[in-house]
């Protein structure tokens, strides 16, 4: 409470609004204030990788954030309230020794109670993460095993083609806006697991960064993808021909080739829900008391990640539901209706967890513009999935409709013409809502657009794999020149991956960029030593970015064990706020907000607006540690077409004498709007650099 001093406990700081003291959850602290609605300021410890997106943030000291927790936009007199508080944390923080609070090391594991030790394996997600891929490895080889050889051949050319393509191809880079912001479900637990901790202890990795645990879990879980959705077309379908051929369409996919290494998350929500669907129906097949426990109880977990691991996988939930309606088993209704019964139980709680947390995407759904843009998503040949020629193969188009035709139509061989007819309206509906769901958001850049569909790339495979092989089966025994025709479409399917290389590694966007340039500075990643571990290094960033957009900060973490949060470099944000200027800090913060939620060039605000170097940024300046560098990025351009430099970045270059370390010249390509619109326009030169202190100004 020392920190929030003059603020004390049930005073009133303002009429109507009440300082309610502050709560401590683990190692986030949290200050209360009661007036219209309840706010949350929390802090959280140097390095927390678990820091909510806020509007309002403030980097304290010694990298301890305070960030504005509330589920709607702030008015100004609640940022203002905000500011105040930060301030006075500010101000107290040195006499009360805020660091400090988080600096206290944790006792070993081995000397915590057996109970508690065995509660944190019990807790780590990747042993059962392994158990899940155990199972999947070992049942969708058993969903194939009519084929011959046991369907073992068949099951090793679907991961084997997979492995290959993901491998080979796929571009370890973030495709998504600022990824080393974000963080994607798979790379967390990497990151946070104690027994990868201890597997890369063993192996002295000590260089591997969370976007390397990240790529690498984001590549295993999409190399599996594929035998997920064999099994399930197996169950779909009842053939095994058929679900071979849709495993090795979506193993070919550059669409999903482009995002397996990547930090979006659709990516690792496509494992989950093509897992999830194998399972249930491998539960509703489910013979014996204790298989079906075992069933009904691993589902649980499954539907969690299926249904959650992205704000519209709730309609995961009724798809399933359907799924289970459209089965062909009817001597098991009882059964079925219990795991219809858990699928909705499932789903309730998502749909609430939905509601209570995605207020903005359900406005959006159902406001004038979010209707435009589903029309101009669905319209589009570059937005649509179905037409985006250069993830998608053109063949699919065609396939997709042959599949719809031989499912609906009720002529699949394997089906009854009832069953048939229904499966295929279901995989439509399932293709088609989610490209309309979707559709609400429309991305500036079509390849940044493209992972949201990736949803609907598992039915849109579905589909492909009935129609290529029902083609086969009508025309195996046709004149020459229609078996040429089937074969020839079959190998440009096959050969997608490589005819669609340039798209699946276009990374040449500013945001890539950015990123591979300060990877590259690590030490120990650059052969003239990089910046030096420990050192100081200043960035300007945008108001409404704070600390939550630093670059260097996010590229600098190292996995180590017993420090996970450990930073190469320490990073200080060095711009001050235009106090004076538009009405002041909370106005100012308040404008961007707006502006970054309906993105456009004419609404983005100029570098113009932003402050001059900030009273920290000149003390380091005047009183300089060791070792001082500065990152000159695209915040230093003042306004797109321009050549001018902001002003705080003039102020930091004539402070002193300064070496260039390295240095990158491109050209801008735009990959996310909101994110660059203010800095450069596509076409103009970017150049990246950073530089190191090497003595005081020339007189």
């Amino acid at each position: 409470m020392a920190l929030a001093a003059p603020w004390t406990d049930e005073a009133e700081v303002l009429p109507g609004v009440r300082f309610s003291g502050a709560r401590i959850d683990r190692a986030v602290v949290c200050y209360l204030v009661d007036g219209k609605r309840r706010l949350e300021a929390c802090m959280f410890p140097p390095g927390a990788s678990d820091v909510p997106d806020a509007v309002a943030r403030r980097l304290l000291t010694a990298g301890v954030v305070l960030v504005l927790a509330t589920p709607k936009r702030p008015t100004d007199a609640e940022l203002a309230l905000f500011t105040q508080l930060a301030d006075n944390i500010a101000r107290n923080a040195e006499a009360a020794g805020l660091a400090s609070l988080w600096q206290t090391a944790a006792p070993p594991e081995m000397a915590a109670p057996a109970w508690r030790r065995a509660g944190n394996r019990l807790a780590d997600p990747v042993p059962w993460l392994l158990l899940a891929i155990g199972w999947l490895l070992w049942a969708s080889r058993i969903a194939i095993a009519d084929l011959p050889g046991r369907g073992w051949p068949w099951w090793a050319l679907v991961l084997g083609f997979s492995a290959w393509t993901r491998l080979t191809l796929s571009v370890q880079a973030p495709m998504t806006a600022w990824s080393w912001h974000r963080v994607t479900t798979i790379g967390l637990q990497l990151w946070e697991s104690p027994s990868v901790q201890e597997v890369l202890e063993l192996l002295d990795q000590r260089l591997l960064t969370y976007d390397d645990l990240q790529a690498i879990g984001s590549r295993t879980l999409s190399i599996l993808t594929p035998l997920a959705l064999m099994g399930h077309a197996r169950k779909l379908f009842q053939d095994s021909r058929a679900a071979v051929v849709a495993a090795l369409l979506l193993a070919a996919s550059p669409h999903a080739i482009r995002f397996s290494a990547s930090d979006t998350q659709f990516n690792v929500s496509m494992f989950w829900s093509s897992l999830t669907f194998f399972w249930v129906y491998a539960a509703l097949d489910a013979r014996g008391t204790i298989r079906r426990a075992v069933h009904a109880l691993g589902m649980l977990p499954l539907l969690a990640m299926a249904l959650t691991a992205r704000p519209l996988n709730i309609v995961f939930g009724p798809l399933m539901l359907t799924a289970l309606w459209i089965a062909t088993s009817r001597d098991r209704r009882r059964w079925r209706l219990m795991l219809a019964a858990e699928v909705s139980l499932a789903t309730a709680w998502a749909v609430y967890a939905f509601f209570a947390e995605q207020s903005a995407a359900i406005a959006a759904l159902g406001d004038e513009s979010g209707v435009l843009s589903v029309l101009r998503i669905f319209f589009s040949l570059a937005y649509n999935p179905l037409t985006f020629w250069r993830l998608t193969p053109p063949a699919w188009l065609l396939l997709i409709g042959l599949g719809a035709a031989a499912l609906i139509r009720g002529t699949w061989p394997t089906l009854p013409g009832a069953i048939s007819t229904r499966r295929g309206a279901w995989l439509v509906a399932w293709m088609l809502g989610y490209i309309l769901l979707h559709g609400v958001v429309c991305a500036h850049e079509p390849l940044n657009h493209a992972r949201y569909q990736l949803h609907s790339l598992p039915a849109m495979a579905l589909l492909a794999g009935v129609g290529l092989l029902a083609w086969w089966r009508a025309w195996h025994e046709g004149a020459g020149w229609q078996r040429l025709t089937v074969a020839s479409t079959t190998a440009l399917c096959l050969l997608a991956p490589w005819l669609h290389a340039a798209a699946i590694g276009d990374v040449a966007f500013l945001t890539m960029q950015e990123h591979a340039f300060l990877r590259r500075l690590h030490p120990g990643m650059d052969a003239n030593g990089g910046v030096p571990a420990g050192c100081t290094v200043l960035q300007v960033l945008r108001p409404a970015a704070g600390e939550r957009f630093s670059k260097i900060e996010r590229s600098g973490r190292l996995a180590m064990h017993g420090a996970t949060s450990n930073h190469v470099w320490e990073t200080v944000d060095v711009q001050s706020w235009p106090e004076q200027e538009a009405g002041g800090k909370s106005a100012v913060l308040a404008n961007i907000a707006s502006s970054l939620a309906t993105p456009s060039a004419a609404t983005m605000p100029s570098n113009r607006q932003f402050g001059r170097l900030s009273e920290r940024g000149r003390a380091l300046l005047a009183d300089p540690p060791e070792c001082l560098a500065f990152y000159e990025g695209p915040e230093c351009a003042l306004e797109p077409r321009s050549a001018e430099r902001h002003p705080a970045c003039v102020e930091i270059l004539d402070s002193g004498q300064w070496q260039v370390v390295a240095e990158e010249r491109h050209v801008t390509r735009t990959y996310d709007l909101a994110a660059v619109a203010h800095l450069r326009a596509d076409g103009d030169p970017l150049e990246l650099r950073m530089w190191r202190r090497v003595g005081p100004p020339r007189r």
